[in-house]
């Protein structure tokens, strides 16, 4: 295996554990609070840099195909 394909996959790995955080602490948020989301800072950051991660590894492969950077499809 690649250095390229390894560190493809544990990115992949880490968007899937990135995305399972917001979605548990959205759901102890409803149970706590009684709201899933209560708009504080650290829910808007992580929610930035959730969005900034989708739109790098997928939003630029399907605008830019074709680079030398691809991360989809490998």
């Amino acid at each position: 295996m690649s250095l390229e394909t390894l560190g493809w996959r544990l990115a992949v790995v880490g968007f899937i554990l990135m995305t399972g955080s917001l979605v548990t602490g959205a759901l102890w948020g409803r149970i706590v609070w009684g709201v899933p989301w209560v708009w504080q800072p650290q829910q808007i950051g992580a929610l930035v840099t959730w969005t900034a991660v989708l739109v790098t590894f997928v939003g630029v492969d399907l605008l830019l195909p074709g680079g030398l950077h691809s991360f989809l499809w490998q």
